[in-house]
């Protein structure tokens, strides 16, 4: 039986989420960003995969708008 293989994923295979935002957040956002994967990265075994950047950003989006939608649902 063949071993089927899967091509690897490039970033134009993802689509963008783009919005605006001022500098001053940029750079808080990107600050909290960088300490939280590094947080991670640097508290893992050996066995395990690394986090990603996007992956926090993604998190953080998704949780801290359940977690608003939670609150403005009451």
């Amino acid at each position: 039986m063949k071993k089927k293989t899967t091509k690897k994923k490039l970033p134009n295979d993802y689509p963008q989420m783009i919005f605006r935002i001022s500098e001053e957040d940029k750079k808080r956002i990107s600050q909290l960003v960088d300490k939280v994967t590094r947080l991670h990265n640097d508290n893992l075994l050996p066995h395990m995969k690394k986090i990603r950047k996007n992956d926090v950003i993604v998190d953080a989006l998704f949780y801290g708008l359940l977690r608003a939608e939670k609150g403005l649902g009451k």
